[in-house]
């Protein structure tokens, strides 16, 4: 396993309620990183069925072995790379999950992180997740976080805590948040210490604005992509011997002190 490797974002649009489009799409945008070099991708949050699908997001959820992240897996398998990609994820009994599946490069479903931070009126289709794991994947350990999780650094730090090198974060955020997105991208990156990457979706779905603006920060908060506001690919060169940094007075994780941080887990 090397250190470096190419990432891309797939800074896209989904069709809304048309799952076989969009993995159309994501074969597409899919052969175009491969041709290009890269080792693992990241797509938007709720990719595979466009984000505002809420009225019948239900119906349009899926499992992890459903037919929907199987193709996933095949175009993984096919293209040899690790796929980060948003969808409705069945809950049986209750509200579905927005989550995102994660697929290793040889196809292998590895898992799926459940958004633990929901938006607005998430609340009222969505159950909250209960976990922040972090993946052994081929390209190393990763975490991910998705859109509004971005804006809590309890995720990041936690994701960090455990050893990820790089968090991915699929997204569909809207105007007026641009200024929050790219502040949350840079500073969950320097006071971790880890790449932090953000897809986001783009255009409109008559509700709201997608603003895209994808990219990657490096552990210092450099930013190595920065996306428009329409539909791209964009890649960064991810290189794990950059973490932690090497500034020693800059040692966040291990400057903590959680003994006097108890405050965090009350609530208001």
């Amino acid at each position: 396993m090397g250190s470096r490797f190419i990432l891309a974002l797939a800074q896209a649009g989904a069709v809304l309620y048309d799952k076989d489009q969009n993995i159309k799409k994501a074969e597409f945008l899919m052969s175009e990183a491969a041709a290009k070099g890269a080792r693992a991708i990241l797509f938007p949050e709720m990719f595979l069925t466009g984000y505002m699908v809420w009225d019948k997001v239900t119906e349009l959820a899926e499992s992890l072995d459903g037919q929907l992240i199987k193709k996933l897996s095949v175009l993984a398998r096919r293209f040899n790379l690790m796929t980060i990609c948003g969808f409705p994820e069945v809950n049986p009994g209750f509200l579905p999950y927005n989550s995102a599946c994660i697929i290793d490069a040889d196809g292998t479903v590895l898992g799926a992180y459940r958004k633990t931070h929901l938006f607005g009126n998430e609340l009222k289709y969505f159950t909250p997740g209960g976990d922040i794991p972090v993946i052994n994947t081929s390209i190393g350990k990763v975490g991910v976080m998705i859109c509004y999780d971005s804006e809590f650094p309890e995720v990041a730090r936690v994701l960090a805590l455990q050893g990820a090198r790089l968090i991915l974060s699929p997204t569909a955020n809207m105007d007026p948040y641009s200024k929050y997105q790219s502040v949350y991208l840079k500073a969950r990156a320097m006071e971790n210490g880890v790449f932090v990457a953000i897809a986001n979706t783009v255009g409109t779905d008559g509700t709201f604005r997608f603003f895209g603006q994808s990219g990657v920060a490096d552990p210092t908060g450099h930013l190595l992509c920065f996306g428009g506001s329409g539909e791209e690919l964009l890649y960064a060169q991810i290189d794990f011997s950059l973490v932690p940094p090497r500034d020693e007075g800059l040692r966040y994780l291990e400057h903590r002190r959680p003994q006097i941080y108890h405050r965090l887990i009350q609530k208001l």
